[in-house]
């Protein structure tokens, strides 16, 4: 069975997301909440937890931020690529800060 035809039989799109930041979790969490033919599967912002949920929750897609706490979301995303179960994967960038405010 592929991603569509899984996500055919539970109706919904299952996303997970994993970013070290709260505050982003939340607000990614509020958009994909707010779309009838998706939900959250799970949340975290360490790489060791994002492996475990991966497996326990069988996504259809997995949203990356780059830095975990305990590891890197591209190293995440390297071992995702030959993963077994065929998850998408969306690495989320954050945008650069201001070193100092004027």
């Amino acid at each position: 069975m592929n991603i569509s035809q899984a996500a055919a039989v539970r109706g919904k799109r299952r996303i997970l997301i994993v970013d070290d930041h709260p505050l982003v979790r939340a607000g990614i969490a509020a958009l994909i909440r707010s779309e009838s033919d998706l939900e959250v599967c799970g949340e975290t912002g360490a790489f060791s937890e994002a492996m475990e949920l991966i497996r326990g929750t069988e996504p259809d897609l997995v949203i990356v931020g780059p830095s975990l706490a305990d590891g890197s979301g591209l190293e995440l995303v390297q071992r995702l690529k030959g993963g077994q179960h065929g998850e998408r994967v969306l690495v989320c960038p954050h945008p650069k800060s201001p070193s100092s405010c004027t």
